[in-house]
């Protein structure tokens, strides 16, 4: 059976080799460049960039694509708490080139309404944490995204 697979056959690596005793500082610094230099290699090509990676690649692609401080010292901790098939969709303004970070969606409910992914962390600051109380917190924008009124995510 002959298939034909899209694949670029002159696919070069962004870097030859990682240093695996890297500390996670430089994690974040090296994931920061990266991202960088896979948008730059786009940028003609405009469309959606889809980058797969590894629990932590969330906290520190979003925090340096979003210009947040790095934390190392929690990097661990909030690696611990990305659920499976977990992501985060950001969207860079074309005239600012400022990123944001959009709520992942399902499908429409039965009332209409777009119900917020459950196996997903809101990454409206790139990090956050469920609470369920105190829903004047709650961001009006995001409020449609929220159908649940017993639930309220606090951001860091």
């Amino acid at each position: 059976m002959d298939r034909h697979f899209n694949i670029n056959s002159s696919y070069a690596p962004f870097y030859d080799t990682v240093n695996a005793t890297e500390d996670e500082g430089n994690y974040y610094k090296r994931s920061r460049r990266l991202i960088d230099a896979i948008v730059k290699s786009h940028k003609n090509q405009g469309g959606t960039i889809l980058l797969s990676g590894h629990a932590a690649s969330i906290e520190v692609i979003t925090r340096g694509m979003l210009g947040l401080s790095a934390r190392p010292e929690r990097l661990q901790y909030e690696a611990g708490r990305v659920n499976f098939c977990n992501f985060a969709i950001l969207e860079r303004d074309a005239s600012t080139r400022q990123w944001h970070v959009h709520s992942p969606l399902s499908n429409e409910n039965y009332y209409g309404e777009y119900e917020h992914i459950q196996n997903t962390i809101p990454l409206h600051h790139a990090t956050s944490q469920y609470i369920g109380r105190n829903h004047s917190r709650r961001s009006s924008f995001y409020s449609g995204f929220y159908p649940y009124s017993d639930r309220l995510y606090h951001y860091y």
